[in-house]
């Protein structure tokens, strides 16, 4: 038959795609579909050619939208990690990123509105899978979120990917990054924004001076200028705020922006972008000492929303959020949380957008939760936070308070002692570790515990107060006394002293009542106030955003739980908590790391599904043991060069002597960046010759914490701003 009379083979598939598109469509991303002249073309190609000159309208057109978005959604959860290890990792990526390619290559609405939905859940399932620079399913699905958007929701997403691409295992990701900040929608349009320049800020505040940093820190400037052709005085608006900010002003990209464009070495003397107040230190002073009148607090909670988001705006400018705006937001928060816990539930989350590491903003954003009787919610805030900041003593502490409410005493212990011995100095941690232990009918362990805190930290008002309560249910009115004394002597007259002044004086009544203080919650803080009617419609607000993203967190709070359960000896439990999330989620990796961390069998199961997987490190560390080849430590080390510390160190725990490793680690240890908590852990460890020993129960311990800590859960456990 000629060609010239043959029916195209392109047009059965079009029928077949009519009839049935889910099929035909799979086959095509699948490469299962000989078409015609069109064999080297990729799907993405194909797909463009047979409907990228259609009109919006057209059924076809509508209906490749409808099935694309569908595939997505389905590939999500169409297989299984050992599905898709058999199925062949490479070839599973490489389907995946052709499908993201052509929803914004062929511009399909309800594709991208899709991707837009789902960004920070697609986002955390794709983070491990990057098998190489062309097979980077990551950098694919950032791409295709900066190519989709229709509104801002993924400003902060961009900001901190454009931070943390400057780790060199994340480079690849700055591209797209500077791209989704290009292309945010706003009423000028799309293009030079100062959110553009604040996400290249970002980027180079995070790099060594180096040529290799240097290099990529200024073919990005240079590329930015190509695309977006502005004048010298433009540029110099723009850049401005960034370059007299104290964060970057000392950083070495400064230098070598300024040195490549002399007009930014001028002076500026135009107007500031954002005018800030002289002193923001001040402003916020003032604020809190007018918030103790009452018939003052409406007004103050207006003049700090209205600061706070002329803070904020600073921040989207120049990209240094921490020294302002999430500074004052914390600090504001934690002297307005007893009456109006709704603003300060909104200003912690909205801290936590800009610094996901900030203890502070975790904590009140915790208590916030809990002042709303929503304990749940409050300790799945700490447990994501106990996971992040391990060396972050008070939200250890906090979260065995709430376990305590619970009486899940043994838990509660170890999180307290666990506190104690990161920080020493924190009197919260060894008041409540004591309460334990008198509500446990260990008084006098208690009792050592208070007297040794007086010694140690004799400015802390928590101790003897606590000190005394106890004295007092232990029918020791007397020497409560003396203690009572003393606290005032040395702090004063406060509602602490006129408290024990009371249970003193009223004997038997007042032994009962130290029992149940000392069982109480809130032993730290006076009896919290109702909310002002101004803090009605914040609260309503923040707390839907709170129970709209909660799933997330509390998927990882139950993981984390699980971790627990194995340091406090009932493996049963966890590992019944982790079959149910992974029952529920098989995908979610974290489960299967805190699951290979505690059980060695699980070690292998975990290697062979994430093997050739290279953008996530936790499950390579979690899944190593004695048979893990040397070329995989080699590979890992190369992957990721400012993790080098942490894989040396679980390359010497997990398959005993390595010298190489120890020399590395010992030179880390002394002089090396990053990792501050575990490099001054280690050191307090090291054996009188110096060396790490391996057999070390305690370093065990915190390599699996380390290792936790690096799972890469996703920006969904920050939530959206309230």
């Amino acid at each position: 038959m000629s060609t010239s009379t043959a029916r195209p083979i392109t047009y059965d598939w079009l029928e077949r795609f009519r009839g049935a598109p889910q099929a035909a469509l799979d086959d095509l991303l699948r490469g299962l579909v000989r078409m015609p002249p069109y064999e080297r073309a990729t799907p993405p190609d194909i797909l463009d050619r047979l409907f990228g000159t259609l009109p919006a309208d057209d059924p076809d057109r509508q209906r490749l939208d409808v099935t694309l978005r569908d595939w997505l959604a389905a590939r999500r959860t169409c297989m299984t990690p050992d599905e898709r290890a058999a199925y062949g990792l490479s070839r599973f990526v490489t389907e995946t990123m052709d499908a993201l390619s052509a929803v914004w290559f062929l511009r399909l609405p309800q594709s991208g509105a899709w991707v837009q939905d789902h960004y920070l859940e697609l986002d955390q399932w794709a983070a491990p899978l990057r098998l190489s620079e062309a097979w980077d399913l990551p950098r694919a699905l950032a791409q295709a979120g900066a190519l989709t958007q229709v509104d801002q929701r993924l400003q902060f997403y961009w900001l901190r990917l454009c931070k943390e691409a400057a780790q060199p295992s994340r480079r690849a990701m700055i591209d797209p990054a500077l791209n989704g900040l290009s292309r945010l929608p706003n009423t000028a349009g799309q293009g030079v924004s100062p959110q553009l320049i604040a996400g290249l800020a970002r980027f180079g505040a995070e790099l060594e001076p180096n040529p290799r940093d240097q290099r990529d820190f200024l073919r990005r400037w240079r590329a930015l200028k190509a695309r977006f052709p502005r004048t010298g005085n433009t540029w110099h608006r723009l850049w401005h705020g960034v370059l007299k900010d104290r964060q970057f002003r000392d950083r070495p990209f400064v230098g070598w922006l300024t040195q490549t464009e002399p007009v930014l070495r001028t002076e500026w003397n135009g107007r500031n972008q954002v005018a800030l107040p002289s002193s923001v230190q001040k402003v916020v002073d003032g604020l809190i000492f007018r918030a103790q009148q009452p018939e003052e607090r409406s007004m103050v909670l207006m003049e700090a929303e209205n600061l706070l988001d002329t803070l904020e705006r600073y921040a989207e400018n120049t990209g240094d959020a921490d020294e302002f705006f999430v500074r004052s937001a914390c600090n504001l928060g934690k002297d307005v949380l007893s009456w109006a816990p709704g603003h300060v539930l909104g200003w912690a989350r909205d801290a936590l957008r800009w610094s996901p590491g900030n203890g502070h903003a975790w904590d009140l954003r915790a208590r916030a939760l809990n002042r709303f009787g929503r304990p749940d919610l409050a300790q799945a805030v700490y447990w994501e936070a106990a996971r992040r900041l391990p060396d972050n003593a008070v939200v250890r502490t906090q979260l065995a308070v709430l376990l305590i409410d619970q009486h899940r005493d043994a838990e509660a212990e170890s999180l307290l002692r666990e506190a104690h011995k990161r920080d020493p100095s924190s009197g919260h941690a060894r008041a409540e570790l004591a309460r334990l232990l008198a509500r446990t009918r260990r008084e006098a362990e208690a009792e050592k515990l208070l007297r040794r805190t007086l010694e140690d930290l004799p400015d802390n008002q928590v101790a003897p107060y606590t000190l005394s309560l106890l004295l007092i249910a232990c029918g020791q009115p007397d020497e409560a006394g003396r203690l009572r004394n003393r606290y005032e002597h040395r702090f004063g007259a406060d509602w602490r002293s006129a408290t024990l002044d009371r249970l003193i004086a009223t004997g038997t009544e007042g032994m009962a009542e130290a029992r149940d203080r000392l069982a109480d919650r809130d032993l730290h803080g006076e009896p919290a106030e109702p909310p002002i009617a101004a803090d009605a419609e914040p609260a309503s607000r923040a707390l839907a955003h709170e129970q709209a993203t909660a799933a997330p967190l509390r998927r990882a709070a139950d993981a984390s739980h699980a971790d627990l359960l194995f340091c406090v000896n009932d493996p049963a439990s966890a590992e019944l908590n982790l079959s149910n999330l992974l029952a529920d989620d098989p995908d979610d990796l974290y489960p299967q790391v805190v699951w290979a961390l505690h059980v060695p069998h699980r070690r292998p199961l975990l290697a062979e599904r994430y093997r050739e997987a290279l953008g996530t490190l936790s499950p390579h560390l979690a899944a190593a043991d004695q048979a893990t080849p040397a070329a995989h430590w080699e590979l890992l080390g190369e992957t990721f060069p400012e993790r080098m510390g942490l894989i040396d160190l679980t390359r010497l725990l997990r398959t005993g002597a390595d010298e190489a490793a120890a020399g590395r680690i010992e030179h880390w240890i002394n002089g090396g960046q990053g990792d501050d908590y575990l490099r001054a852990r280690l050191k307090a460890h090291r054996d009188q010759d110096g060396r790490i020993d391996p057999g070390d129960p305690y370093l065990q311990g915190l390599l699996t914490e380390a290792i936790r800590g690096e799972a890469d859960l996703g920006d969904r456990m920050l939530g959206e701003a309230a």
